[in-house]
């Protein structure tokens, strides 16, 4: 049961990070509004965009735990 749920949620962990990627590779900037003037940042130099690319992967990893992931995650992107 548990592998199953595992499964499910590994697949569904995947298609968002192909989807996450598809857009990347459409658009490299991440327009953002910060405080009322308007940013162009590289998507991979976003934290919250480096910490979603990085989380996706991570949560791929059977081997992997959701904290883990995060402390990882959180080191890479920092």
């Amino acid at each position: 049961m548990k592998k199953g749920i595992a499964l499910i949620l590994a697949i569904i962990a995947a298609m968002m990070m192909m989807w996450s990627m598809a857009n990347a590779s459409r658009d490299d900037n991440v327009y953002y509004v910060k405080n009322g003037e308007s940013k162009i940042s590289s998507s991979y130099e976003d934290p919250e965009y480096c910490f979603n690319m990085c989380f996706g992967r991570c949560v791929t990893d059977p081997s992997m735990t959701p904290s883990t992931c995060k402390a990882e995650c959180d080191a890479e992107c920092a």
